[in-house]
């Protein structure tokens, strides 16, 4: 299970209050279609709610220090994330693949899979070396 810390509901209100500046603007220059326009209202109004109210509630932040100094918790939740990684990087892999054989305009496609996972890789590989020199 996945532990938020407090940063990442702060970030969430300030992405809901930006995505109501996107909402209030359209109503001044009308660049967004009625769907689009309903659905970010409603993703502005859950991310500001949300965020805020638990970025400041006192019982969500003694549960996640508590579950913050878990070191099983910790162990659990890197090895979900290493089996998560990979299966995502085979079916991404896999994906691309077909979309090579199926070929057209689905090339492109395929490249930019390809591209992301390369992507992937890297930020991962630096990620492990900040980690191991800080231990």
């Amino acid at each position: 299970m996945k532990i938020y810390s407090k940063l990442y509901f702060e970030i969430m209100f300030y992405l809901g209050l930006l995505l109501g500046v996107a909402v209030a603007l359209n109503n001044r220059y009308d660049y967004l279609n009625a769907f689009s326009d309903v659905f970010l209202k409603v993703l502005a109004l859950v991310f500001i709610l949300v965020g805020g109210t638990l970025s400041h509630s006192v019982k969500f932040k003694r549960k996640s220090e508590l579950r913050e100094n878990d070191e099983r918790l910790q162990l659990l939740s890197g090895k979900a994330y290493e089996s998560m990684f990979f299966i995502s990087s085979i079916l991404a892999t896999i994906i691309a693949i077909v979309c090579v054989i199926i070929g057209g305009k689905l090339i492109y496609v395929a490249l930019t899979i390809v591209f992301v996972l390369i992507l992937e890789k890297i930020v991962y590989l630096v990620s492990y070396t900040v980690i191991n020199k800080k231990i």
